[in-house]
């Protein structure tokens, strides 16, 4: 009976064998299940994203901010938060 560094190396090496052919499997396979996926004419994404008004959002602007009327921390005005980030007490609506 093998001993425990045996059953490691022969586990490592079934491993490895396991793997290979798991790639060699997918490697090889046909790919075009993946074609009905892909975008036939990348044109038509370009397009779209041209045509989107995309709208820049670099932080808040200085004034924008939510104090908290337990601490005074300045919290992002996002109505989404509606706990201070410094003291963990809920924001005035």
């Amino acid at each position: 009976m093998l001993d425990a560094w045996g059953w490691v190396v022969a586990y490592i090496i079934g491993f490895t064998i396991i793997h290979l052919l798991v790639y060699q499997y997918l490697k090889t396979s046909d790919d075009s299940r993946f074609e009905q996926f892909s975008p036939s004419d990348a044109s038509g994404f370009e397009a779209a994203s041209a045509s989107a008004d995309f709208k820049s959002h670099s932080g808040p602007v200085a004034g924008e901010f939510r104090s908290c009327p337990h601490c005074g921390t300045q919290n992002e005005p996002d109505p989404i938060f509606i706990f201070c980030k410094q003291c963990i007490q809920p924001l005035s609506v």
